[in-house]
């Protein structure tokens, strides 16, 4: 009993030497392609990341989204046509602040690695899940708003054939510190 009380108090104690940033995100991805010959309408994703800044010039992160369902196009006959899907990857992050710490606008560059949690399409055929990579510009406006353009690559397999699912999308977040 000594030792968890005593263990809780270093714990207690320790927290505020760690500030760590809650990001809620919102996005409007524009349309991309899936299998390289479908097209994918608009759509959107919601997720949230947490990250934890090492020194003035890098943060490691972790994160995940949610890919609101979207329709590939039916310009293209072919079993992927007028089908809906979505994503939910889950990923690590790197980010690196080229000018340091600046208080009222911070850029940055982002790269996500990860895997998709779930991988779900109409009609699905022994679907699985694959890899996740993203690359992304960004800023921090007032230490408080994030803005970024993102281009990510979604990676599954369904029906015996690899796909793959590549977009642009524009992203928005409130930061939020613990």
């Amino acid at each position: 009993m000594k030792k968890i009380l005593i263990l809780s108090l270093v714990l207690i104690f320790s927290i505020p030497l760690y500030a760590y940033d809650i990001i809620p995100k919102v996005s409007v991805d524009l349309p991309g392609t899936f299998r390289s010959d479908y097209e994918v309408q608009w759509s959107g994703s919601v997720g949230v990341e947490g990250i934890y800044a090492i020194n003035d010039y890098l943060s490691l992160g972790a994160g995940f989204e949610y890919l609101l369902q979207r329709a590939v196009s039916n310009k293209i006959s072919g079993y992927y046509a007028n089908k809906n899907f979505n994503f939910i990857p889950v990923y690590i992050s790197v980010l690196f602040y080229p000018f340091g710490n600046f208080p009222n606008y911070k850029p940055y560059l982002k790269v996500d690695g990860g895997y998709n949690a779930a991988f779900m399409i109409d009609d699905s055929v022994d679907s699985s899940s694959g890899l996740y990579a993203a690359a992304s510009l960004g800023f921090e406006l007032v230490e408080k708003y994030v803005l970024e353009i993102c281009a990510s690559r979604y990676e599954a397999k369904d029906n015996g054939e690899n796909l793959t699912y590549k977009n642009i999308s524009f992203k928005a977040g409130y930061k939020f510190t613990i």
